[in-house]
């Protein structure tokens, strides 16, 4: 949906938010795509989400060992450190069908896809990015 930045594909003006009878409309003019508006495509189109979750866990620990020497030590650290990225989207493959109005003769004219029922519902979903690490350090 590019023509919510970019006003030459669809101007905001290009279309009413719905046709007379209800049905959606689609932007009709000499220099336009005679895509359905973007009411009609955001009400009827689907979702898509991501959701990342990040880990980060630091643990260490210091013992003194002056019973050996004095000023002796050991120090350990564990880093761990987890990146899940997990993407949902439930779209139709095309767009919504939509009209164009005319209101000279009172008539409607189907876009240029020829959709004439919405589309039934894809639902996708994956683990985009799964990524685990960890470092030990000792000294």
């Amino acid at each position: 949906m590019q023509e919510i930045y970019d006003f030459h594909i669809i101007a905001p003006y290009a279309a009413p938010v719905l046709n007379p009878d209800g049905s959606y409309a689609y932007a009709y003019g000499p220099n336009l795509t005679n895509e359905p508006t973007i009411n009609s495509r955001l009400a009827t189109m689907g979702y898509f989400r991501t959701s990342r979750t990040d880990y980060n866990v630091l643990f260490g620990v210091t013992e003194k060992l002056d019973f050996i020497t004095t000023g002796l030590s050991f120090e350990t650290r564990i880093a761990y450190a987890s990146t899940s990225d997990i993407a949902r989207d439930m779209r139709r493959d095309w767009s919504p069908p939509s009209y164009h109005y005319n209101p000279a003769n009172n008539s409607y004219t189907l876009d240029k896809y020829g959709h004439y029922t919405l589309a039934r519902f894809n639902l996708r979903s994956g683990n985009n990015l799964f990524d685990k690490r960890v470092n030990v350090q000792a000294f």
